[in-house]
């Protein structure tokens, strides 16, 4: 389970949380100016946005494919659990380049 963005806590299964925590972002950058409340705000939306984005073509998905649909969310997901090993070893992989 994914609970930080960029150090930002969103919820990953629901979108009135994170809609809250956009709108509290983007009145903060009304009131401050601050890029970084902006920054917060877009993430937000970003978030919100995928995850109707996703929503959306695993509904057509479903209408194409079928059950067969549930795969593509397994490969999806294999992929990203692939990224999350790969950005771990990094760092590892950079200090032996330096020994």
């Amino acid at each position: 389970a994914f609970r930080k963005v960029h150090g930002y806590p969103f919820a990953s299964t629901m979108c009135i949380g994170n809609l809250r925590s956009g709108m509290d972002a983007l009145v903060a950058f009304g009131h401050t100016h601050d890029k970084n409340a902006l920054w917060k705000s877009l993430q937000y939306f970003a978030i919100i946005f995928i995850f109707a984005l996703g929503a959306g073509i695993g509904t057509q998905c479903v209408g194409i494919f079928g059950e067969r649909t549930i795969w593509l969310s397994c490969t999806l997901l294999l992929v990203s659990l692939c990224f999350m090993f790969i950005k771990e070893d990094l760092p590892e992989i950079e200090e032996e380049l330096k020994k």
